[in-house]
C-alpha cells in the first residue's frame, strides 16, 4: 500500500498530470482581458510603465520627464512627480519598497535613484543612460553608457566597478548590462563578465546589431536576439526565429516570455530609444520556447510593459493611432487582466449593444418607408380591395371559404411573390390586377 501511495506522485503529479503546468501557461497566458485604459489629461505622452512594490499604484514615466501615480483600482492620477528633463524610457522599484531607479534618454541622458514615502527625493544621479538593481541582493546597481557597463552601490551611490574591453567590444546599437540572477555575472554588450575577479570570461557570437542579450531566470542559459546559449559550456543549444529582433520580458515566475518585436532599421543610440515596437505582443514558454500566443494589441506601437507579482496584471503603454489636439501622436497605457476568458456579462453587453443597433437601424428603415408615398398608396389600396373583397364573398353567402371559415380566422394571410419572367409569372400582365406577379415586384 505504501508502495501504491508513493507511486501516485510520480504518475498524477499537481497542477494536471503530465506537462499539465505547461498546458497551463499556454491556456493562461494565451488570454488578457482590458480592465483599465488611462490616457494623460494633460495630453503628455508616455514612455515607460512599473508597478509599486506594494502593486497599489502603478508608475509612468512620461516623455516630459514626469511620473505620474495611478491608483490601479480607480486608475486616477493621484500624484505627479518632477523627475528628469527628458524621457523617462525606465523605471524599476527596489524590493523594499523605499528606493526607485529612473532612466532618461534626450537632452539630459541620466538615471537617477530616488528615495520615495510620503515625499519623493532624489539621493544620486550618475550618468548612463540606462540602469538596473542587482537581482539577487539588490545592493548594487549596473549602468550603462554605451558600451560601457558601471557598477555603484546602492548604499554611497559610489562606483565600484568598470565593465569595459576595446577588444572584445560587440557594439551593440542598443547595448543594456545586466546582472545574473546569482549577482556574480554580467552580460554587458555580448560579453561575460565574473564581477568577483572583474575579469570578462567569453564572448558570444555576434548574430544581429541591436539585442545584446539577457540572462534566463533559471540562470542557466543566456538569450541573445534568438540565439540560446548554455551559460556553462558557451555552446549554442537553440535557435528561436521567432525571437528575432525582439525586446523580451519574463513573468515574475520566470517561465513565461513577453517578446515585442522592435525595429531593426536602427543607426543610432538615440533612434534605438525612440524606435517604434511592433503592435504584436508574443508569448513564449519560457521551459522550452515554444510559442503560447499572440495578441494583436491594435495599436502603432508598444513601448514599455510589466507585470505584477501574481502574474495576473499586465501594463502596456501603447501608442495610439489617434493624434491630440496638437497634433502630437498619442500614447496612452492600458491595464490588461491575465489568465481570464471572457465574461459572459461582456458577452452579454455587447449582444445587448448589437441589438440596440439593429432596432436603430430598423427604425431608420422604417422611417424611410414612412417617407416612400407609393408604398402608402399601394398598401391603401391593397386593404382596401381586400376589404370588398371579404364584404362580396359575405354578402353572396359563402360561409363555407377558407377566409369565412372560423377555424382560420387566426391564421395569417401568407403571400407568395415569383420572381418576374419565371415560370410561375401570369402569361397575361395586367397592370390594373393587383395579384399579377409582375407588378407586385414592380411596386416591391
Amino acid at each position: 500500500m505504501c508502495d501504491v501511495c508513493t507511486l501516485i506522485p510520480q504518475i498524477l503529479p499537481p497542477y494536471g498530470g503530465a506537462d499539465g503546468a505547461k498546458l497551463n501557461r499556454k491556456l493562461f497566458f494565451s488570454r488578457f482581458q482590458v480592465c483599465q485604459t488611462y490616457r494623460d489629461k494633460e495630453e503628455d505622452s508616455f514612455a515607460s510603465c512599473c508597478f509599486t512594490d506594494d502593486e497599489y499604484y502603478l508608475m509612468l514615466g512620461t516623455y516630459s520627464g514626469d511620473i505620474k501615480l495611478i491608483d490601479i483600482q480607480q486608475m486616477e492620477e493621484t500624484t505627479t512627480l518632477q523627475c528628469h528633463n527628458a524621457p523617462i524610457i525606465k523605471m524599476q522599484p527596489g524590493h523594499q519598497g523605499k528606493l526607485l531607479l529612473t532612466s532618461s534618454w534626450g537632452v539630459t541622458q541620466e538615471s537617477a535613484v530616488w528615495a520615495y514615502g510620503d515625499t519623493m527625493e532624489v539621493k544620486y544621479r550618475f550618468e548612463d543612460h540606462l540602469a538596473e538593481f542587482s537581482k539577487l541582493t539588490q545592493d548594487r546597481i549596473i549602468g550603462t553608457n554605451n558600451e560601457t557597463a558601471h557598477i555603484y552601490d546602492v548604499g554611497t551611490g559610489t562606483k565600484v566597478m568598470t565593465l569595459y574591453d576595446d577588444d572584445m567590444a560587440n557594439n551593440y546599437k542598443a547595448n543594456m548590462a545586466t546582472f545574473s540572477p546569482t549577482d556574480e555575472l554580467v552580460l554587458n554588450d555580448g560579453v561575460l563578465w565574473d564581477v568577483r575577479c572583474r575579469k570578462p570570461l567569453h564572448k558570444f557570437d555576434k548574430f544581429n546589431q541591436f539585442i545584446s542579450g539577457v540572462f534566463h531566470p533559471q540562470g542557466l542559459e543566456i538569450i541573445i536576439n534568438s540565439e540560446v546559449w548554455d551559460q556553462r559550456t558557451y555552446k549554442l543549444l537553440h535557435t528561436v526565429p521567432a525571437l528575432d529582433q525582439c525586446q523580451i520580458k519574463f513573468n515574475y515566475m520566470g517561465d513565461v516570455i513577453y517578446a515585442i518585436r522592435v525595429d531593426d532599421e536602427i543607426d543610432t543610440m538615440e533612434d534605438s530609444h525612440k524606435a517604434h515596437y511592433s503592435s504584436t505582443l508574443r508569448t513564449f514558454d519560457a521551459t522550452d520556447y515554444s510559442s503560447i500566443g499572440t495578441l494583436d494589441l491594435k495599436t502603432r506601437s508598444i513601448f514599455d510593459l510589466c507585470t505584477d507579482r501574481r502574474d495576473s496584471l499586465m501594463a502596456v503603454v501603447e501608442q495610439n493611432t489617434q493624434f491630440t489636439e496638437n497634433g502630437a501622436e498619442e500614447s496612452i497605457c492600458r491595464l490588461y487582466q491575465t489568465q481570464k476568458l471572457r465574461d459572459e456579462e461582456d458577452n452579454e453587453q455587447e449582444e445587448e449593444e448589437e441589438a440596440e443597433d439593429a432596432v436603430e437601424d430598423d427604425d431608420d428603415d422604417d422611417d424611410d418607408d414612412d417617407e416612400d408615398p407609393s408604398l402608402l398608396d399601394f398598401g391603401s389600396s391593397l386593404s382596401e380591395d381586400e376589404d370588398d373583397a371579404v364584404q362580396n364573398n359575405e354578402g353572396n353567402g359563402n360561409g363555407n371559404d377558407e377566409i369565412g371559415d372560423d377555424d382560420d380566422d387566426d391564421e395569417p394571410l401568407v403571400m407568395e411573390f415569383s420572381p418576374s419572367n419565371s415560370d410561375d409569372d401570369d402569361e397575361n400582365d395586367d397592370n390594373n390586377d393587383l395579384d399579377d406577379d409582375d407588378m407586385l415586384f414592380a411596386l416591391a
